[in-house]
């Protein structure tokens, strides 16, 4: 993924998926500096603002404040949120 990103960093879902790589590895400045370059080429991207959201969400709000921030439609980061949140209890609940 790392070399895909290297070869292709304009492309947002690559670079999303590389973000989301960097997230799991816990390097939050390298996810911070690939968010922002998705989002000021295009800030309605809702795979790069989903991103953003559950880092703020899963306690980097500092980190991620300014982004956040910049995301243009208040009303739709709340409902990405929203789903971030409704994805991660379904994970989490038992199945039967």
């Amino acid at each position: 993924m790392e070399q895909a990103y290297r070869l292709n960093p304009k492309n947002d879902k690559i670079a999303t998926e590389y973000a989301g790589l960097l997230f799991m590895r816990g390097d939050f400045f390298s996810v911070k500096k690939v968010l922002e370059e998705i989002l000021s080429r295009n800030p309605s991207y809702g795979p790069g603002r989903k991103l953003a959201a559950l880092a703020a969400e899963l306690g980097k709000k500092s980190e991620f404040a300014d982004i956040i921030e910049r995301l243009k439609e208040k009303s739709e980061h709340k409902a990405i949120l929203r789903q971030v949140k409704e994805e991660a209890d379904e994970k989490n609940r038992p199945s039967i």
